[in-house]
């Protein structure tokens, strides 16, 4: 910034501080943060009051705001949790595939024709989804039914330092 005159910034986008902050012309001392140097206005932040004349370095992605926007849009790194329920999806998929090709050839074997085939694939895996329901289902009630003992859980109903 070159000159100002009572110039206050509200830069709370940037750094969460509710209160504005004087800014003021000239040239700051070296090695201070970008944020905390008090000639530098912000992307992203607007003025309350005064007035100053600037000089614009950076534009768009190039500014602290755009660089902020980048990280957010960066995908974070794939968790554990994440990479083994990847491969457990893809584990069923495999299964599910070579449980097609399996009743297929079963009934080709047997002589049976195409449609009856596709008919009993249908009915196979309508039950099976019943019965994936019904365990669903009952490990769901017995989560929550509180008299049921989980592995390492307390039961007791109090809390005791040892």
């Amino acid at each position: 910034m070159i000159s100002a005159r009572d110039f206050f910034i509200n830069q709370a986008a940037l750094t969460g501080e509710p209160y504005p902050v004087e800014k003021q012309g000239g040239v700051a001392p070296g090695g201070q943060v970008l944020n905390a140097a008090a000639n530098y206005v912000f992307l992203g932040t607007f003025v309350v009051s005064g007035s100053a004349r600037a000089i614009i370095t950076k534009t768009g992605p190039a500014t602290e705001f755009g660089r902020i926007a980048k990280t957010l849009v960066a995908r974070p790194p794939e968790t554990k949790f994440e990479r083994g329920l990847k491969q457990f999806s893809y584990l069923m998929s495999k299964f599910v595939f070579f449980l097609v090709i399996f009743v297929f050839f079963i009934n080709a074997m047997f002589r049976h024709g195409i449609l009856d085939s596709c008919f009993f694939q249908g009915f196979l895996f309508f039950r099976v989804r019943e019965v994936l329901l019904f365990f669903f289902c009952v490990g769901f009630w017995s989560l929550c039914n509180p008299n049921v003992l989980k592995p390492g859980s307390v039961t007791q109903d109090r809390v005791s330092l040892l």
